[in-house]
């Protein structure tokens, strides 16, 4: 009888100890938009059709893929130094360091911004980055109904070896 008691004792507790946490630590749901803070684009985007596009990676491209995804990190590293600095009115050495390094990228990837501000340079530049990965791959003709015959295959592959 004492050991029911005490699992009793336990499951009551960790109740407790539950509805303290839920009370004094609200749960937060976080949804991360592509529009960011502006309410209008967000509520566009959540209004739109997902679409999933299949690709393949074309041959002998893996080293330049590698070396876009670093120059996409870094330039999102600008990108957010900039944004920093504008919260923070830093002073104009932080943006002119920032102007220098997006300068030296445009460089490195032989492409010159049409923008006139930093930001709009930035952003223009880390498209033109996304847009020479997405070249760095082929256009598939599979679909989401492809990805579900190829899981359902596998499933079925694998319970029959599984039953051998």
């Amino acid at each position: 009888m004492k050991r029911r008691q005490g699992w009793l004792f336990f499951i009551i507790f960790l109740l407790t100890l539950s509805v303290y946490l839920l009370i004094n630590y609200p749960l937060q749901l976080g949804l991360d938009l592509q529009g960011g803070s502006h309410p209008l684009v967000a509520s566009r985007v959540l209004g739109k059709t997902a679409l999933l596009e299949f690709r393949t990676q074309k041959e002998g491209t893996s080293t330049d893929l590698k070396t876009l995804q670093l120059q996409r990190l870094s330039i999102k590293e600008l990108i957010e130094q900039y944004s920093y600095a504008e919260k923070n009115q830093n002073d104009d050495n932080f943006l002119k360091v920032i102007q220098d390094d997006l300068k030296d990228k445009e460089q490195e990837l032989n492409y010159s911004s049409t923008s006139n501000d930093l930001y709009g340079k930035l952003i223009e530049i880390k498209k033109y980055v996304d847009k020479e990965i997405t070249n760095l791959f082929i256009k598939t003709d599979l679909s989401g109904k492809d990805l579900i015959n190829a899981g359902l295959i596998n499933y079925w592959l694998s319970f029959l070896m599984a039953n051998q």
